[in-house]
């Protein structure tokens, strides 16, 4: 893979948003070339290669000048193409009726690092998830692919306490993976009682302390709105997180039209905290009624009410408060069950002890890698992944709990180290996933971003897949559907009230690619003028679909003038 374009070829310019690069590497190394060659008997001055004047001489100096044609073609080629691109992309954003919408984009050559296609690339934007490409590159960069995370269950040297230490795991118990192993929640907390149950010191254990403290006690951002604080993509981060730190309530029609419900909650916390049942069954063959179940909580608090009209089965879900103080209660009322005799159950606090050397390892450590939580943050856009990634590399490098503040500032000098200074302040980190409206972040800094990561070979893979690939997975599971793509696309979509953003790469067969950014900002969401999000989205996979094509067309004449170009016989010199 070629390097970053450099050297006396290398020349920039703006035109109308079109950023190019008119040279690259590949002029310099034939210019190189040539120049070795002609001064290679007397260095100083021109010397014609030995046997110039014969016949293979003539055939070899006819292909080194053929090569150095061809290169100057190619360089001049790609800036002709790419103002062609940047012409495509300014129809399409004028054919596309975005209204007053704001519209910024980047579209960068990964083997040279030419921008292939701008507009407004310096304009700092709301990235919405799009935020999640810095977060989980910069995770990936600091914990190293080999990364796990980690819990595990302690008993203290006196037998008395059992420790349950965090890392700060977003996966753990996750409903989603859970049911990928074929497991529920209560069968997960079950194997670790019995665990516990199975220790020759059961008998003795009186307290259950769930350990968090990896991370900071703060557990909401600041800036996240209210309403979103009741939903699953708004739960809070913790140092230890369970069941992405959600209930998932099944409500099961009645047999009699009127009566509650029955209602399964996941994980059980019935017996442990109040829950009421104010839903009704409805007439499933009756006339209409709205149908559907929501729950509500109270701010700060475990107490939770379901509503709503049950005529089929469904499920709800809501966040729970202090996950990890919730979690020691559910353990030690499973303890209990199984006949333990267990007095507290708790969050530890500072002043708590913490797992010391002369502690016993209970059971199984249950381990995360790294893969797997990148792929839940990037291909399903779970914004608690995000956080806890943003957290965790917090911790990682400065020893103390992981906090948005010391997680952002670690993000931040990642992508000034990986892209430099100057370039780094395109962006404002206040949060992980981007649920954040404070974040801020230009097009030209993602998508040299995403080249930078496409180009560090040891970790590409393991960061392109961890992405959704359109029309197969995760958030681009159901787009691309009316665009025929050569290529292989692999990206990040993003939403917000009034915000959709999608960034990634397009990959060709051959392997050519290229990275982009395409971020609308401001998009009119009421009155006559209002845009919807459909509509974006499908700017969005056009715009793609004409990077697509110029990638692959570009790979069609490269086949064709290499073919044109007749080959020597002998040593390139003689």
């Amino acid at each position: 893979m070629l390097g970053p374009a450099a050297g006396s070829c290398e020349r920039e310019r703006q035109d109308k948003g079109l950023e190019v690069v008119e040279g690259s590497d590949s002029c310099d190394m034939w210019m190189h070339t040539l120049s070795r060659t002609m001064t290679a008997d007397h260095p100083g001055r021109a010397q014609a290669p030995v046997g110039l004047l014969s016949r293979p001489g003539q055939r070899r100096w006819s292909w080194v000048t053929g090569m150095l044609g061809l290169a100057l073609i190619v360089c001049l080629g790609t800036v002709a193409r790419a103002a062609d691109l940047a012409s495509d992309i300014d129809r399409l954003i004028s054919a596309s009726e975005l209204g007053s919408s704001r519209v910024a984009y980047s579209v960068v050559d990964i083997d040279s690092g030419t921008t292939l296609a701008s507009r407004n690339d310096r304009l700092q934007m709301l990235p919405a998830s799009n935020m999640k490409l810095l977060t989980s590159g910069a995770a990936l960069l600091v914990l190293g692919q080999d990364f796990a995370f980690e819990t595990t269950l302690h008993l203290s040297a006196d037998g008395k306490t059992l420790f349950v230490t965090g890392s700060g795991d977003p996966a753990l118990a996750d409903p989603d993976l859970l049911q990928e192993m074929g497991l529920d929640v209560e069968d997960f907390i079950n194997r670790w009682v019995s665990d516990v149950a199975a220790h020759p010191s059961a008998d003795t254990i009186r307290t259950v302390l769930v350990d968090g403290r990896v991370f900071e006690a703060k557990r909401v951002h600041p800036s996240w709105e209210l309403d979103d604080l009741d939903k699953a993509y708004g739960a809070e981060v913790c140092g230890f997180n369970f069941y992405r730190n959600i209930l998932q309530v099944y409500a099961q029609p009645a047999r009699q039209v009127g009566l509650a419900p029955e209602v399964f909650v996941m994980p059980d916390v019935t017996r442990i905290i109040p829950f009421r049942n104010n839903a009704q069954t409805a007439d499933a063959g009756g006339a209409p009624a709205p149908a559907g179940v929501w729950i509500s909580r109270t701010r700060g608090e475990n107490e939770f009410t379901l509503y709503g009209h049950v005529k089929t089965p469904q499920r709800a879900e809501i966040t729970v408060s202090n996950p990890g103080n919730l979690m020691a209660q559910v353990l030690a009322d499973r303890l209990k069950r199984h006949g333990l005799t267990i007095e507290s159950a708790r969050l530890a606090t500072a002043q708590d002890p913490k797992p010391e050397d002369g502690t016993t390892v209970i059971g199984t450590i249950v381990r995360t890698p790294l893969p797997t939580v990148l792929r839940r943050c990037n291909t399903d856009s779970e914004n608690l992944y995000a956080e806890a990634l943003l957290k965790r590399i917090g911790y990682a490098v400065t020893g103390q709990p992981g906090s948005w503040v010391n997680g952002g500032a670690i993000v931040r000098l990642v992508v000034s180290k990986k892209l430099g200074p100057a370039l780094s302040t395109d962006v404002t980190i206040s949060d992980g996933s981007g649920l954040s409206r404070d974040n801020r972040v230009t097009a030209r800094l993602l998508s040299a971003w995403l080249r930078e990561m496409y180009r560090e070979e040891s970790i590409r893979d393991v960061y392109v897949d961890s992405m959704a690939q359109a029309g197969e997975t995760g958030t681009l599971s159901n787009r691309f559907r009316t665009v025929e793509l050569d290529g292989r696309v692999a990206a990040k979509s993003g939403y917000l009230s009034g915000v959709s953003c999608l960034s990634g790469y397009v990959i060709e067969p051959n392997g050519t690619a290229a990275s982009f950014s395409i971020l609308v900002n401001n998009i009119p969401a009421t009155g006559k003028n209002a845009i919807s999000i459909s509509t974006v989205k499908r700017f969005h996979e056009r715009l793609v679909d004409l990077i697509d094509k110029q990638l692959s067309a570009e790979d069609r004449l490269a086949e064709v003038d290499e073919s044109s170009v007749e080959q020597p016989t002998g040593r390139l010199g003689g």
